[in-house]
Protein backbone atom coordinates (compact mmCIF):
# COMPACT_ATOMS: atom_id res chain seq x y z
CA UNK A 1 0.00 0.00 0.00
CA UNK A 2 1.43 3.24 -1.12
CA UNK A 3 1.43 6.17 1.48
CA UNK A 4 -0.82 8.94 1.38
CA UNK A 5 0.99 10.96 4.46
CA UNK A 6 0.58 14.27 3.27
CA UNK A 7 3.68 15.20 5.97
CA UNK A 8 6.09 12.86 7.40
CA UNK A 9 7.32 13.67 11.15
CA UNK A 10 10.85 14.22 10.71
CA UNK A 11 13.30 15.80 13.52
CA UNK A 12 13.50 19.35 11.98
CA UNK A 13 9.85 19.89 13.23
CA UNK A 14 10.91 19.36 16.78
CA UNK A 15 11.41 22.67 18.62
CA UNK A 16 12.20 21.53 21.62
CA UNK A 17 9.90 22.10 23.83
CA UNK A 18 7.78 18.96 24.68
CA UNK A 19 4.20 20.22 25.17
CA UNK A 20 5.03 22.31 21.51
CA UNK A 21 6.38 19.12 19.89
CA UNK A 22 3.49 17.14 21.20
CA UNK A 23 1.38 19.34 19.42
CA UNK A 24 2.53 19.94 16.85
CA UNK A 25 2.79 16.11 16.03
CA UNK A 26 -0.84 15.79 16.77
CA UNK A 27 -1.54 18.48 14.33
CA UNK A 28 0.42 16.82 11.65
CA UNK A 29 -1.36 13.51 12.56
CA UNK A 30 -4.59 15.64 12.22
CA UNK A 31 -3.84 16.96 9.00
CA UNK A 32 -2.91 13.57 7.41
CA UNK A 33 -5.84 12.08 8.43
CA UNK A 34 -7.95 14.66 6.94
CA UNK A 35 -5.81 14.32 3.59
CA UNK A 36 -6.31 10.22 3.65
CA UNK A 37 -10.07 10.75 4.03
CA UNK A 38 -9.95 12.82 1.33
CA UNK A 39 -8.15 10.66 -1.08
CA UNK A 40 -9.66 7.94 -0.11
CA UNK A 41 -12.59 10.26 -1.59
CA UNK A 42 -14.36 10.57 2.18
CA UNK A 43 -15.15 13.97 1.61
CA UNK A 44 -17.29 14.49 4.82
CA UNK A 45 -15.12 12.53 7.04
CA UNK A 46 -12.56 14.85 5.84
CA UNK A 47 -13.99 17.98 6.89
CA UNK A 48 -14.79 16.65 10.42
CA UNK A 49 -11.24 15.89 10.49
CA UNK A 50 -10.48 18.96 8.94
CA UNK A 51 -12.93 20.77 12.03
CA UNK A 52 -11.13 18.42 14.80
CA UNK A 53 -7.59 20.04 13.01
CA UNK A 54 -8.98 23.78 12.75
CA UNK A 55 -10.04 23.41 17.04
CA UNK A 56 -6.40 21.58 17.91
CA UNK A 57 -4.81 24.89 16.03
CA UNK A 58 -7.22 27.04 18.26
CA UNK A 59 -5.71 25.24 21.84
CA UNK A 60 -2.51 25.46 20.06
CA UNK A 61 -2.09 28.82 19.66
CA UNK A 62 -3.42 29.21 23.23
CA UNK A 63 -1.05 27.33 24.87
CA UNK A 64 1.74 28.71 23.08
CA UNK A 65 0.73 32.12 24.05
CA UNK A 66 0.39 31.11 27.04
CA UNK A 67 3.92 29.49 27.07
CA UNK A 68 5.46 32.69 25.74
CA UNK A 69 3.76 35.16 28.14
CA UNK A 70 5.03 33.31 31.30
CA UNK A 71 8.42 33.46 29.97
CA UNK A 72 8.25 36.69 28.70
CA UNK A 73 8.66 36.19 25.35
CA UNK A 74 10.33 39.34 23.23
CA UNK A 75 8.50 38.92 20.10
CA UNK A 76 5.06 37.45 21.91
CA UNK A 77 3.00 40.47 20.18
CA UNK A 78 4.35 39.84 16.48
CA UNK A 79 3.82 36.05 17.30
CA UNK A 80 0.23 36.55 18.77
CA UNK A 81 -0.42 38.62 15.81
CA UNK A 82 0.86 36.13 13.44
CA UNK A 83 -1.14 33.35 15.22
CA UNK A 84 -4.09 35.43 14.91
CA UNK A 85 -3.80 36.04 11.44
CA UNK A 86 -3.31 32.02 10.39
CA UNK A 87 -6.12 31.49 12.62
CA UNK A 88 -8.11 33.91 10.82
CA UNK A 89 -7.27 32.24 7.42
CA UNK A 90 -7.58 28.34 7.98
CA UNK A 91 -10.88 28.80 10.14
CA UNK A 92 -12.05 31.46 6.71
CA UNK A 93 -11.20 28.54 5.02
CA UNK A 94 -12.65 25.69 6.59
CA UNK A 95 -16.41 27.52 6.93
CA UNK A 96 -15.70 28.24 2.72
CA UNK A 97 -15.24 24.18 2.51
CA UNK A 98 -17.91 23.44 4.91
CA UNK A 99 -20.08 26.20 3.25
CA UNK A 100 -19.74 24.82 -0.37
CA UNK A 101 -17.58 28.04 -1.71
CA UNK A 102 -14.40 26.46 -2.02
CA UNK A 103 -13.71 23.36 -3.12
CA UNK A 104 -11.56 20.30 -0.99
CA UNK A 105 -8.62 19.77 -3.40
CA UNK A 106 -5.16 19.11 -3.69
CA UNK A 107 -4.29 22.91 -3.25
CA UNK A 108 -6.16 23.30 -0.45
CA UNK A 109 -3.96 20.38 1.73
CA UNK A 110 -0.53 21.80 0.28
CA UNK A 111 -1.65 25.41 1.52
CA UNK A 112 -2.42 24.09 4.88
CA UNK A 113 0.58 21.46 4.33
CA UNK A 114 3.13 24.62 3.93
CA UNK A 115 1.63 26.93 6.44
CA UNK A 116 2.08 24.46 9.18
CA UNK A 117 5.36 23.26 8.20
CA UNK A 118 6.61 27.34 7.84
CA UNK A 119 4.88 28.17 10.84
CA UNK A 120 6.76 25.21 12.89
CA UNK A 121 10.30 25.99 11.16
CA UNK A 122 10.07 29.67 11.16
CA UNK A 123 7.73 31.32 13.96
CA UNK A 124 7.93 28.60 16.77
CA UNK A 125 11.75 26.93 16.09
CA UNK A 126 12.36 30.89 17.04
CA UNK A 127 10.35 30.56 20.42
CA UNK A 128 11.93 26.71 21.09
CA UNK A 129 15.28 28.55 20.71
CA UNK A 130 14.55 31.28 23.28
CA UNK A 131 12.64 28.98 25.44
CA UNK A 132 15.86 26.23 25.97
CA UNK A 133 18.02 29.20 26.44
CA UNK A 134 16.75 29.93 29.32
Amino acid sequence: MVSTSLIHWEKDLIVGIESIDKQHFLLTNQLNLAFELYKENNTKESLDALERFVLTIKNHFASEESIMQSNSYPNFDEHCSLHTKLFEQINKLYHFLVEGKSVLNDEVFDFLKSWLLDHIKQSDRELGIFLNLR
